[in-house]
């Protein structure tokens, strides 16, 4: 995961002598440097990162290693390698509620967490919270996309500047094609995978890409 955070980023787009798309006002001035191109630079990622703690998450985060792959990006962010802002989300009797995880708030503390919400509560979270969702690169939603309909709305997230990847873990491979199913019923965008350093991974080279 260090090599995967630590390889070359895109950075803002620059005039050059060559590259993936014509600038109209530079070609019709005539310039050599006409032509969009984006350099790679290393650089530190912002992630926050919204965790579905709805009861059907029992066993992805205490069987399947959800909370492996979630202390992992924790690890990721104390050795200073990305930003993290970590959100625990989920609803009693249709209240949204949320957390956001302390620096203090110790790993054993996160790994001893038990989801036990009557729902989601995900596009609700990202209202509160829009103004730091807005400031990371990238938003990931954990969740296993069994949402309640009206829980999230592609459209609406996307219209208020929010850039989600969703990421699921599924152990069972017959069930990856219902799974990632559900997660384009939901979201733009979702990394799926049967374990979780194989999510992990994708994710990071997913995230780079932003």
């Amino acid at each position: 995961m260090r090599n995967i955070v630590q390889s070359a980023r895109l950075t803002q787009s620059r005039l050059s002598c060559n590259g993936t798309r014509l600038d109209a006002n530079a070609a019709m001035c005539g310039s050599e440097r006409a032509f969009v191109n984006r350099k790679r630079t290393n650089g530190k990622r912002s992630v926050t990162m919204l965790v579905d703690m709805s009861g059907s998450m029992r066993e992805p985060w205490a069987v399947h290693g959800g909370r492996e792959f979630v202390l992992a990006f924790r690890e990721l962010a104390k050795r200073q390698l990305i930003d993290l802002t970590l959100i625990l989300t989920c609803s009693f009797s249709r209240k949204c509620m949320s957390y956001i995880v302390q620096k203090d708030d110790s790993d054993k503390w996160v790994n001893d967490l038990y989801p036990s919400g009557n729902g989601e509560g995900i596009m609700a979270c990202m209202k509160t919270h829009v103004a730091k969702i807005k400031a990371s690169t990238t938003t990931v939603v954990f969740t296993d996309s069994y949402l309640r309909d009206n829980d999230i709305d592609t459209k609406c997230y996307r219209n208020m500047g929010i850039n989600a990847i969703a990421a699921y873990i599924e152990p069972m491979h017959y069930q990856l094609a219902s799974g990632r199913q559900r997660m384009d019923k939901h979201f733009g965008r979702s990394v799926i995978a049967s374990n979780a350093n194989e999510l992990a991974q994708r994710l990071l080279r997913e995230i780079i890409k932003d």
